[in-house]
């Protein structure tokens, strides 16, 4: 997948961040970064050391980092400044990266962008602040502002801007290769953009849903009890291997693989392999957020301060592990 929002199905989920803020109320979450899979521009090998970030955000071959104090890192494919024309200074909330642009969200809700504007994804930046999050597909980008309204600007060749839903009341948004897909207060799902794959067509009906995510031709979506729901272009088992079972805590989605989140912190993958991106998931547990882009993916590790606060958390509210496990397909467990 190539482009993700400030949303909880990232960094900030609800029973990690009521855990911590049972013991230290206003700590974030922050860790390391993690990185496997696809390698050609050094989005794996380039990966920061250090600890601190408390968000990654992955495009087709870059990648881009907050740490806690809001500033912006980035590292791999650089060839349109994607990486170096990052902002400067502090305090940002959110990035995202597309397929050669990034976005950042400031403080007061500013959306800035760099790299490669073809289609306008940096020019056509809708002006003013206020937004409250953002998101990145192939060439286009998504904003949510404060009453849940959506805007979209970009490339638009399969009604990926234009086809955005109208009106207030969305909770989160995700940008695919050439669809978007959109999580309404209610807990229902609309996509909209490109439907060869019936990454459209087949989105799933009700109103039980907890986050929604975009891949390059498929997407994902978490129920309110951590049953995880794909649905678009299946190559090789993106969609029919995704895991059953419920608890499960986060989702990413790649081009054509997945991750998902256990509640111990175990990361699953399945899906497209050709890079190592499902055989080379990290085989601890622990982690504290998952991403996804192209054919690579990441993950943060928390620092020892994190990872004991979190445990004494935890213990703190009484929290239970629930999975059960996921049923025995060709998705890896590694």
């Amino acid at each position: 997948m190539v482009g993700k929002c400030e949303r909880v199905s990232k960094v900030y989920w609800l029973v990690l961040a009521t855990a911590l803020a049972a013991i230290l109320p206003g700590r974030s979450l922050a860790g390391s970064v993690v990185a496997w899979g696809h390698d050609n521009y050094g989005q794996v090998s380039s990966s920061p050391e250090g600890t601190g970030y408390v968000t990654i955000e992955a495009g087709l071959w870059h990648v881009l980092a907050l740490d806690e104090a809001g500033t912006i890192s980035g590292w791999g494919r650089d060839d349109y400044g994607q990486v170096s024309g990052a902002l400067s200074g502090s305090g940002f909330k959110a990035v995202s990266g597309g397929h050669f642009y990034s976005l950042s969200l400031s403080s007061d809700g500013t959306i800035a962008g760099w790299g490669r504007d073809i289609y306008g994804p940096v020019s056509g930046i809708p002006p003013g602040s206020g937004f409250s999050a953002i998101s990145t597909g192939g060439y286009h980008g998504l904003a949510l502002d404060p009453l849940g309204n959506i805007s979209a600007w970009g490339r638009d060749l399969e009604g990926q801007v234009s086809g955005a839903p109208a009106g207030a009341g969305y909770i989160a948004i995700d940008g695919g290769d050439e669809h978007s897909v959109a999580l309404s207060s209610s807990g229902s799902i609309v996509t909209w953009g490109r439907d060869v794959e019936n990454q459209v067509s087949s989105t799933p009906l009700g109103s039980n849903f907890s986050t929604v995510v975009a891949g390059g031709y498929h997407s994902l979506a978490l129920t309110h009890d951590g049953s995880i729901v794909s649905w678009g272009r299946d190559l090789e088992g993106v969609v029919s291997n995704t895991p059953g079972g419920s608890g499960w805590l986060a989702i990413a989605a790649g081009d054509s693989h997945s991750l998902a989140l256990a509640a111990d912190g175990t990361i699953f993958s399945w899906g497209r392999d050709q890079f190592d991106q499902v055989t080379d998931t990290p085989a601890r547990s622990g982690f504290i957020a998952i991403e996804a882009a192209g054919g690579q993916s990441l993950a943060l590790v928390p620092e020892p301060s994190t990872a004991l606060l979190l445990t004494l958390g935890l213990s703190a509210l009484g929290i239970r592990r629930r999975w059960r496990g996921p049923p025995k397909t060709e998705m890896s467990r590694i």
